[in-house]
């Protein structure tokens, strides 16, 4: 279980919460050390189920964080893909907020990032639109704000994400509108971190 914990951490050093979550199994593991077999595989399940039950809870209260910066008949531009800036749109509209979407398209794959951003949207009943990469500007002088999730967040604040998101959040800083990141607490990098090794600037 320490070995696949280890092989884990290494598996996409530049997304945090994989290392972050390996790391809190690891420590309950270690407390299993005077246990039988039996009595530590009741103990890892019990563990799994409650680290499951923690990043869930985590995942619920960064949706309504986002759903919370969100007004009624809000545009929002957003790029790549984030499950949390998925989760606060739909959390927006159990809050009866009518929210326009449109995601950048993010990249040419089919469906791309932007495109299940806006399958997420219109199946929380918002409308959505993606939008072309290269129609960046336009999207923002129609939006609100910008909405981002992250892989990680660097202990001076800076964001880790894919670069469709780091353009919008240039574009939409230049264009006078807030961006808003949508990440929770297992994204944040350690001072100590090894991931820092891989997040360095200049390297992404």
């Amino acid at each position: 279980m320490a070995r696949t914990a280890a092989v884990l951490r290494l598996a996409r050093p530049i997304m945090v919460p994989i290392g972050y979550w390996a790391d809190r199994f690891d420590g309950l593991l270690a407390e299993t050390r005077d246990l039988t077999m039996p009595e530590m595989r009741s103990v890892m399940a019990s563990a799994a189920r409650s680290l499951v039950d923690e990043a869930e809870r985590m995942s619920h209260r960064v949706a309504e964080n986002v759903a919370g910066f969100l007004t009624n008949d809000d545009t929002v531009v957003t790029a790549s893909y984030s499950s949390s800036v998925a989760s606060g749109l739909r959390r927006a509209t159990g809050a009866d907020k009518r929210i326009r979407v449109l995601p950048l398209a993010s990249g040419g794959d089919r469906p791309s990032f932007g495109g299940r951003v806006a399958d997420a949207a219109r199946s929380a009943g918002l409308e959505a639109l993606v939008i072309p990469d290269t129609d960046l500007m336009s999207a923002v002088q129609q939006a609100d704000l910008a909405l981002i999730g992250a892989d990680s967040v660097m202990p001076d604040g800076a964001v880790v994400n894919g670069a469709p998101s780091g353009l919008l959040a240039e574009a939409a800083h230049g264009a006078g509108r807030p961006v808003i990141v949508a990440a929770g607490p297992a994204k944040r990098v350690k001072e100590d971190s090894p991931a820092l090794a891989w997040l360095r600037r200049g390297r992404l």
